[in-house]
Protein backbone atom coordinates (compact mmCIF):
# COMPACT_ATOMS: atom_id res chain seq x y z
CA UNK A 1 0.00 0.00 0.00
CA UNK A 2 0.94 3.62 -0.32
CA UNK A 3 2.47 4.25 3.11
CA UNK A 4 3.72 0.76 3.99
CA UNK A 5 7.19 -0.54 3.30
CA UNK A 6 7.47 -3.62 1.16
CA UNK A 7 10.22 -5.85 -0.12
CA UNK A 8 10.47 -7.10 -3.68
CA UNK A 9 11.31 -10.79 -3.19
CA UNK A 10 11.54 -11.72 -6.83
CA UNK A 11 10.49 -10.44 -10.21
CA UNK A 12 7.78 -12.60 -11.76
CA UNK A 13 9.02 -12.19 -15.32
CA UNK A 14 12.62 -13.10 -14.52
CA UNK A 15 11.35 -15.89 -12.25
CA UNK A 16 9.50 -17.49 -15.14
CA UNK A 17 12.41 -17.35 -17.53
CA UNK A 18 15.01 -18.43 -14.99
CA UNK A 19 13.29 -21.06 -12.88
CA UNK A 20 10.56 -22.68 -14.97
CA UNK A 21 11.67 -26.22 -15.61
CA UNK A 22 12.44 -27.03 -19.22
CA UNK A 23 10.34 -29.62 -21.02
CA UNK A 24 13.38 -31.38 -22.44
CA UNK A 25 16.38 -32.58 -20.43
CA UNK A 26 19.54 -34.20 -21.64
CA UNK A 27 19.41 -37.96 -20.94
CA UNK A 28 21.54 -39.12 -18.04
CA UNK A 29 22.11 -42.32 -16.12
CA UNK A 30 21.15 -41.03 -12.68
CA UNK A 31 17.53 -40.11 -11.97
CA UNK A 32 17.15 -37.40 -9.34
CA UNK A 33 14.01 -37.64 -7.19
CA UNK A 34 12.68 -34.83 -5.03
CA UNK A 35 11.05 -35.99 -1.76
CA UNK A 36 9.56 -34.14 1.22
CA UNK A 37 10.71 -34.86 4.77
CA UNK A 38 7.63 -34.90 7.01
CA UNK A 39 8.38 -37.23 9.95
CA UNK A 40 5.57 -36.20 12.30
CA UNK A 41 2.55 -37.20 10.21
CA UNK A 42 2.10 -40.96 10.02
CA UNK A 43 0.03 -41.02 6.81
CA UNK A 44 2.86 -39.26 4.93
CA UNK A 45 4.97 -42.43 5.46
CA UNK A 46 8.32 -40.62 5.30
CA UNK A 47 9.96 -43.54 7.09
CA UNK A 48 8.52 -46.18 4.74
CA UNK A 49 9.50 -44.05 1.74
CA UNK A 50 13.12 -43.92 2.89
CA UNK A 51 13.21 -47.69 3.52
CA UNK A 52 11.63 -48.47 0.14
CA UNK A 53 14.04 -46.20 -1.73
CA UNK A 54 16.96 -47.77 0.14
CA UNK A 55 15.67 -51.23 -0.83
CA UNK A 56 15.38 -50.14 -4.48
CA UNK A 57 18.97 -48.90 -4.37
CA UNK A 58 20.23 -52.20 -2.98
CA UNK A 59 18.03 -54.63 -4.94
CA UNK A 60 17.90 -53.17 -8.42
CA UNK A 61 20.39 -51.87 -10.95
CA UNK A 62 18.94 -48.40 -11.24
CA UNK A 63 20.88 -45.25 -10.42
CA UNK A 64 18.81 -42.82 -8.35
CA UNK A 65 19.67 -39.84 -6.20
CA UNK A 66 17.28 -38.29 -3.68
CA UNK A 67 16.91 -34.66 -2.63
CA UNK A 68 15.23 -34.99 0.78
CA UNK A 69 13.82 -31.50 1.08
CA UNK A 70 12.81 -29.94 4.40
CA UNK A 71 15.12 -32.12 6.47
CA UNK A 72 15.90 -31.26 10.08
CA UNK A 73 17.44 -33.21 12.96
CA UNK A 74 14.99 -34.73 15.43
CA UNK A 75 16.00 -35.48 19.01
CA UNK A 76 13.18 -38.01 19.21
CA UNK A 77 11.16 -39.54 16.41
CA UNK A 78 7.49 -40.53 16.91
CA UNK A 79 6.96 -44.00 18.36
CA UNK A 80 5.56 -45.34 15.08
CA UNK A 81 8.52 -44.06 12.98
CA UNK A 82 10.33 -47.13 11.67
CA UNK A 83 13.69 -47.76 13.37
CA UNK A 84 15.29 -48.94 10.12
CA UNK A 85 14.50 -45.55 8.58
CA UNK A 86 16.13 -43.79 11.54
CA UNK A 87 19.25 -45.91 11.06
CA UNK A 88 19.38 -45.03 7.35
CA UNK A 89 19.01 -41.32 8.15
CA UNK A 90 21.71 -41.44 10.85
CA UNK A 91 24.13 -43.16 8.44
CA UNK A 92 23.70 -40.27 5.95
CA UNK A 93 24.01 -42.38 2.76
CA UNK A 94 25.67 -40.64 -0.19
CA UNK A 95 22.61 -41.07 -2.44
CA UNK A 96 20.47 -38.84 -0.18
CA UNK A 97 21.01 -35.08 -0.13
CA UNK A 98 19.66 -33.82 3.20
CA UNK A 99 18.35 -30.34 2.41
CA UNK A 100 16.72 -27.82 4.79
CA UNK A 101 13.45 -26.11 3.97
CA UNK A 102 14.00 -22.65 2.49
CA UNK A 103 12.24 -19.50 3.66
CA UNK A 104 10.00 -17.56 1.27
CA UNK A 105 12.82 -15.03 0.86
CA UNK A 106 14.91 -17.84 -0.65
CA UNK A 107 12.32 -18.77 -3.28
CA UNK A 108 14.99 -18.52 -5.97
CA UNK A 109 17.20 -21.06 -4.20
CA UNK A 110 14.39 -23.55 -3.72
CA UNK A 111 13.29 -23.36 -7.32
CA UNK A 112 16.86 -23.69 -8.58
CA UNK A 113 17.00 -26.85 -6.48
CA UNK A 114 13.72 -28.12 -7.88
CA UNK A 115 14.76 -27.36 -11.44
CA UNK A 116 17.63 -29.84 -11.09
CA UNK A 117 15.24 -32.65 -10.10
CA UNK A 118 13.76 -35.07 -12.61
CA UNK A 119 10.61 -36.05 -10.73
CA UNK A 120 8.83 -35.96 -7.38
CA UNK A 121 8.49 -39.13 -5.31
CA UNK A 122 5.92 -39.46 -2.52
CA UNK A 123 4.31 -42.37 -0.70
CA UNK A 124 1.75 -40.37 1.25
CA UNK A 125 -1.34 -42.51 1.79
CA UNK A 126 -3.90 -39.74 1.95
CA UNK A 127 -3.59 -36.08 0.88
CA UNK A 128 -6.77 -34.11 0.17
CA UNK A 129 -4.97 -31.27 -1.63
CA UNK A 130 -1.16 -31.42 -1.44
CA UNK A 131 0.10 -27.92 -2.30
CA UNK A 132 3.60 -29.19 -2.92
CA UNK A 133 2.36 -31.63 -5.59
CA UNK A 134 0.32 -28.93 -7.36
CA UNK A 135 3.32 -26.56 -7.33
CA UNK A 136 5.67 -29.19 -8.73
CA UNK A 137 3.22 -30.08 -11.51
CA UNK A 138 3.07 -26.37 -12.38
CA UNK A 139 6.87 -26.40 -12.69
CA UNK A 140 6.76 -29.43 -14.98
CA UNK A 141 7.96 -32.16 -12.63
CA UNK A 142 6.17 -35.50 -13.10
CA UNK A 143 5.00 -37.22 -9.93
CA UNK A 144 5.35 -40.79 -8.66
CA UNK A 145 2.75 -41.28 -5.95
CA UNK A 146 0.38 -43.73 -4.30
CA UNK A 147 -2.95 -44.47 -5.96
CA UNK A 148 -5.05 -43.15 -3.10
CA UNK A 149 -7.42 -40.35 -2.18
CA UNK A 150 -6.47 -36.79 -3.03
CA UNK A 151 -3.11 -37.21 -4.72
CA UNK A 152 -4.19 -39.45 -7.59
CA UNK A 153 -6.99 -37.06 -8.60
CA UNK A 154 -4.57 -34.13 -8.80
CA UNK A 155 -1.71 -36.01 -10.45
CA UNK A 156 -3.86 -37.52 -13.18
CA UNK A 157 -1.74 -37.71 -16.35
CA UNK A 158 1.12 -35.77 -14.75
CA UNK A 159 2.86 -38.85 -13.41
CA UNK A 160 2.49 -42.44 -12.30
CA UNK A 161 0.12 -43.51 -9.52
CA UNK A 162 1.16 -46.81 -7.94
CA UNK A 163 -1.71 -49.05 -6.85
CA UNK A 164 -0.56 -50.78 -3.66
CA UNK A 165 -3.82 -52.73 -3.35
CA UNK A 166 -4.49 -51.08 0.00
CA UNK A 167 -8.16 -50.19 -0.56
CA UNK A 168 -9.08 -52.46 2.33
CA UNK A 169 -7.24 -50.10 4.71
CA UNK A 170 -9.07 -46.91 3.67
CA UNK A 171 -10.90 -46.42 6.95
CA UNK A 172 -7.72 -47.12 8.91
CA UNK A 173 -5.37 -44.69 7.21
CA UNK A 174 -7.54 -41.67 6.39
CA UNK A 175 -6.97 -39.98 9.74
CA UNK A 176 -3.76 -41.81 10.57
CA UNK A 177 -1.79 -38.68 11.48
CA UNK A 178 -0.45 -39.16 15.01
CA UNK A 179 -0.05 -42.93 14.98
CA UNK A 180 0.32 -45.75 12.49
CA UNK A 181 -2.42 -48.34 12.35
CA UNK A 182 -0.61 -50.39 9.70
CA UNK A 183 2.78 -52.00 10.30
CA UNK A 184 5.06 -53.05 7.44
CA UNK A 185 7.03 -56.28 7.59
CA UNK A 186 10.02 -57.15 5.38
CA UNK A 187 7.87 -58.94 2.80
CA UNK A 188 5.64 -55.89 2.43
CA UNK A 189 8.68 -53.63 2.04
CA UNK A 190 10.03 -55.93 -0.70
CA UNK A 191 6.63 -55.80 -2.40
CA UNK A 192 6.49 -52.00 -2.26
CA UNK A 193 10.08 -51.73 -3.50
CA UNK A 194 9.19 -53.87 -6.51
CA UNK A 195 6.09 -51.81 -7.32
CA UNK A 196 7.82 -48.45 -6.99
CA UNK A 197 10.94 -49.64 -8.82
CA UNK A 198 8.73 -50.43 -11.81
CA UNK A 199 7.23 -46.93 -11.65
CA UNK A 200 10.66 -45.27 -11.39
CA UNK A 201 11.99 -47.32 -14.30
CA UNK A 202 8.97 -46.47 -16.45
CA UNK A 203 9.38 -42.78 -15.70
CA UNK A 204 13.12 -42.87 -16.33
CA UNK A 205 12.63 -44.48 -19.74
CA UNK A 206 9.99 -41.92 -20.74
CA UNK A 207 11.19 -38.85 -18.85
CA UNK A 208 10.98 -36.17 -21.54
CA UNK A 209 7.59 -37.39 -22.72
CA UNK A 210 6.25 -37.35 -19.17
CA UNK A 211 7.62 -33.86 -18.54
CA UNK A 212 5.73 -32.60 -21.57
CA UNK A 213 2.58 -34.41 -20.44
CA UNK A 214 2.94 -32.87 -16.97
CA UNK A 215 3.01 -29.33 -18.35
CA UNK A 216 0.12 -30.16 -20.68
CA UNK A 217 -1.89 -31.55 -17.76
CA UNK A 218 -1.29 -28.40 -15.72
CA UNK A 219 -2.11 -26.04 -18.56
CA UNK A 220 -5.12 -27.78 -20.09
CA UNK A 221 -6.57 -30.49 -17.85
CA UNK A 222 -6.02 -29.64 -14.17
CA UNK A 223 -9.66 -28.96 -13.30
CA UNK A 224 -10.16 -28.59 -9.56
CA UNK A 225 -13.95 -28.71 -9.80
CA UNK A 226 -13.68 -32.12 -11.43
CA UNK A 227 -11.00 -33.19 -8.93
CA UNK A 228 -13.24 -32.16 -6.02
CA UNK A 229 -16.11 -34.19 -7.46
CA UNK A 230 -13.90 -37.29 -7.89
CA UNK A 231 -12.51 -36.84 -4.39
CA UNK A 232 -16.02 -36.52 -2.96
CA UNK A 233 -16.97 -39.77 -4.70
CA UNK A 234 -13.92 -41.43 -3.12
CA UNK A 235 -14.98 -40.35 0.37
CA UNK A 236 -18.56 -41.49 -0.18
CA UNK A 237 -17.31 -44.91 -1.28
CA UNK A 238 -15.81 -45.61 2.15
Amino acid sequence: TKNKKYEDIFNAKSYESKYLIKKIKEPKNCLKLLCLFDPNVARKRTDIMIIVLNKIKSNYEIDIEVDLYGFYELKKYPEWFNKIAIEIINNKPSWINFLPRYNIEDIGKSNCLMSTSDAVFTMSLFDPCPNFIVEMIALGLPIICTYSGGTKEIVGEAGICVNENNDKNKQEYIFDDKYRSVNYDLNEIEYLASKYHSAILRLKNNLNYMRQETLKWHKCKLDFSKILSEYDNFLNSI
